[in-house]
């Protein structure tokens, strides 16, 4: 690793020590305006002072004032709604972000659930709807009035629950869904489930699946698929992350050179098409991590500079983290960043010793490596399983997510060859499913643990790093002596 992405990863973790320590802080969270005032000062003498250690405190510095700015927005509204629940029911009106889950109980009332996208908290609301009345679609807006959780323990990243039920509560539509780019994703969306589906009209489980892989919908996923993926440690195959935009990126590359596109001219077609999936897809901070990492990379040859793991992990994670500052605390972000992070390291160090034959199973062994403690904490949980299920379910995913996107390519001119890669995909993606199901029945595969604490994290980083620096240390004394 050189100088320079050595300060690269040390400007992001000194960046997100500033914001962690900004959200621990949150009591404090209402003197921002003075935290932002000194940060002012730091960041001026910094620039002044030809010194790292000023560098890397105003770094701290925006950090810290950033997670403060935003903790002291989530309070404001968490006082005005837990205040008005005393009394009155609390209302939020805000973007659907995607078509309602409609379910029925046993008084035959119908219930829809649904998420919305309400900046700086983000909510799940679960209310009563008549018979006759329309659920809430992707991209409308609607009144939400009704009773929010009544914990007062800000999770920042938890989604908080809005139950419009009982007397004072309503929901309305107030405007329904605007065109312009939101309506061709929602629009492309739709007929790119439709066109998953050719073929496969008699098995709906499957055509669940295809939607899940491709475009990261799980609402057709049956809870019990659900707990499957999650005890087999399979189930981050089903978000969009690094594997589908590193697929569909070498696919739009494949294609850039069928029209004769060169390295400096490919990305202005590969990148616009990659952030229209990602954007069709719900923009989730994986695949967001992953966009921009794709954008660095296939931009670099533009300006004749070499393609940087390193660096274009280091922008993708300070771009994304100094727009939204919460991100530090959302567990997909973490586990995407941390993975991806641990990844790119391991590639330069099986690069300088040699890769063998056994390369594609210490990838999966570094992922879940990478991963453990960031799902021990958040849902203490721990996979054993995952180090197999890894090895085999990306290999069979990343063929599912080609042979898928084949399908849709050729649902445009035949429906005959569009059912028949559909059919190929629904078979490696009946075998994971198998597959993962023979894995969550495995005794010890996945158990509950105490959450582990920010020390057992630590320490299980550093036994991986010290096992790392001794096995490389024992490589260059073998090397010594051929």
């Amino acid at each position: 690793m050189g100088k320079t992405e050595s300060l690269w990863l040390a400007l992001c973790a000194v960046l997100a020590v500033g914001e962690w320590a900004g959200f621990l802080s949150r009591e404090w969270c209402s003197m921002w305006p003075l935290a932002f005032i000194l940060s002012v000062f730091l960041v001026m003498a910094a620039y002044s002072i030809s010194s790292r250690r000023w560098h890397w405190l105003a770094v701290f510095a925006i950090g810290f004032v950033l997670a403060l700015h935003v903790a002291d927005c989530r309070r404001r509204v968490l006082d005005d709604a837990l205040e008005v629940n005393a009394g009155r029911p609390f209302s939020v009106c805000a973007r659907v972000e995607r078509d309602a889950a409609v379910a029925v109980d046993e008084k035959g009332r119908r219930w829809a659930s649904f998420r919305v996208d309400s900046s700086p908290i983000a909510f799940s609301v679960v209310g009563q709807i008549g018979k006759r009345r329309e659920a809430p679609k992707a991209d409308e807006t609607w009144r939400c009035t009704g009773w929010l959780d009544s914990d007062r323990d800000d999770d920042v990243g938890r989604r908080r629950r809005l139950w419009v039920k009982g007397r004072g509560a309503s929901i309305e539509c107030v405007a329904p869904a605007q065109g312009g780019i939101r309506k061709l994703l929602r629009c492309a969306r739709a007929d790119v489930a439709r066109r998953l589906g050719i073929g496969l009209e008699g098995d709906p489980e499957a055509h669940a699946f295809a939607r899940a892989l491709l475009l990261g919908d799980k609402d057709g996923l049956t809870p019990r698929w659900r707990q499957v993926f999650a005890d087999s440690g399979a189930a981050h195959v089903f978000a969009i992350s690094g594997l589908h935009v590193m697929v569909i990126a070498r696919l739009l590359s494949v294609l850039a050179l069928f029209v004769f596109a060169g390295p400096r001219v490919a990305p202005l077609f590969v990148v616009p098409l990659l952030w229209f999936y990602v954007g069709m897809t719900g923009s989730s901070p994986s695949a967001l991590r992953a966009a921009l990492m794709a954008t660095f990379h296939c931009i670099a040859p533009v300006f004749w500079r070499r393609p940087n793991g390193l660096v274009s992990w280091s922008l993708a994670f300070l771009l994304l983290h100094l727009i939204s500052p919460e991100s530090i605390m959302d567990v997909g972000s973490r586990l995407s960043f941390a993975v991806m992070l641990a990844l790119v390291l391991w590639s330069r160090w099986s690069a300088r010793f040699g890769r063998g034959r056994w390369e594609g199973v210490f990838v999966s062994i570094v992922a879940w490596v990478a991963g453990v403690p960031i799902v021990a904490a958040s849902f203490g949980r721990f996979t054993p399983s995952a180090v197999f299920s890894g090895a085999f379910m990306v290999g069979s995913a990343a063929i599912a997510v080609v042979t898928g996107v084949a399908g849709v390519a050729c649902s445009l001119f035949s429906d005959m060859v569009a059912a028949y890669l559909n059919r190929m995909s629904a078979l490696v993606l009946r075998v994971m499913s198998g597959a993962c199901e023979t894995l969550a029945e495995i005794p010890a595969g996945s158990f509950d643990v105490r959450p582990w604490t920010t020390f057992d994290c630590l320490a299980w980083y550093a036994v991986f790093v010290l096992s790392l620096y001794l096995v490389t240390l024992h490589r260059k004394e073998s090397g010594k002596h051929l």
